[in-house]
């Protein structure tokens, strides 16, 4: 729409130009003027049909950031986090939560960890070491144990989660990370509103709990994630119909039927480099990674674009992840 309004602008004033320069206008000089013009319409030209694209967004899966299970764990249990007043327990439990909605791990209730704890068979302080996760494991028969720590920074909008994964029949450390709830500009947001309002701190402390758990969620199990892809049409301002035909196919959720338009497209015209890049897209999505490759690189030997080549290291990338991905499951 912006372009197209551009457009009708220039032509107007193109017009205007050119009536005005004939007016009272040796012929010779219209001609220069007209010469002087031209590339001028060329410029915009170029400009309309390298921007003309059409940015959808898709959800695909990353891999964890440790692969548990090629570790033998294939059980957790998720301990009491320390943490100032309740914010341990808290975690603890939406932690608990958002593992099992994952359905990745056979996850212990939090009950029977509980239990154990009231029970002083893991000492009065619960657990809090390698030592006590190796003894709540082989009581409650898990693969492994997560422990942690929270600790908030409420007057910088900040909360940050330090945890580690133990494996109970060892005391091996696993993995340990920290990540932190919020984010610079939100964290400016939340400082102002935390100075103003004491009464808003559990409402703060809830919501940067949840940033932050479902950031560890995402280190220890694959996860989806959104991203976005930018389809060209395939033609300055409004496009190629065949070319954009394809991405009504994807927008539809039928990415194999935008496969065949566009490989029909490459093999009437080998040097559709719109029709090979979207191509390419469309395989990336149905995790067609080699064929992606293929599809960017024609692509990119037909018209060397930034997004071309960017795509090529992506989808390599990609192709990585989702082998990691497949050795998780």
């Amino acid at each position: 729409m912006l372009w197209g309004s551009r457009l009708v602008i220039a032509t107007g004033w193109a017009l205007w130009y050119f009536s005005a320069a004939s007016t009272g206008t040796p012929q010779k000089e219209q001609v220069v003027k007209v010469r002087l013009f031209l590339p001028v319409l060329l410029v915009l030209a170029l400009s309309l049909s390298a921007c003309v694209t059409q940015h959808l967004n898709f959800t695909m899966h990353a891999p964890a950031s440790v692969n548990l299970k090629a570790e033998g764990v294939h059980s957790l249990a998720v301990t009491t986090f320390e943490g100032p007043g309740d914010s341990g327990k808290k975690t603890a439990e939406l932690l608990t939560t958002k593992l099992v909605e994952g359905q990745y791990f056979k996850i212990v209730e939090r009950g029977k960890l509980l239990a154990l704890e009231q029970e002083q068979v893991l000492g009065m302080t619960g657990v809090v070491d390698e030592k006590q996760a190796a003894k709540a494991g082989k009581v409650l028969g898990v693969d492994a144990l997560v422990l942690g720590k929270v600790m908030p920074h409420l007057g910088q909008g900040k909360l940050m989660l330090s945890y580690r994964v133990v494996k109970t029949d060892t005391g091996e450390i696993l993995m340990a990370r920290q990540v932190v709830g919020g984010h610079s500009e939100e964290g400016q947001g939340m400082r102002r509103a935390f100075r103003k309002d004491e009464g808003g701190r559990p409402e703060l402390m809830a919501k940067l709990m949840q940033n932050a758990v479902v950031k560890a969620v995402a280190s220890l199990q694959p996860h989806p994630v959104k991203v976005e892809r930018g389809f060209e049409n395939g033609g300055w301002l409004f496009g190629d119909a065949d070319v954009k035909q394809g991405i009504e196919y994807i927008k539809a959720n039928r990415p194999e039927d935008a496969i065949a338009q566009w490989e029909g497209i490459v093999v009437r015209d080998p040097m559709n480099s719109a029709a090979w890049y979207d191509l390419g897209i469309a395989y990336e999505i149905l995790n067609q990674f080699d064929k992606a490759e293929k599809a960017y690189r024609a692509a990119e030997k037909i018209t060397p674009k930034p997004r071309y080549v960017e795509a090529v290291g992506h989808v390599k990338a990609t192709a990585e992840a989702y082998r990691k991905l497949e050795e998780e499951k």
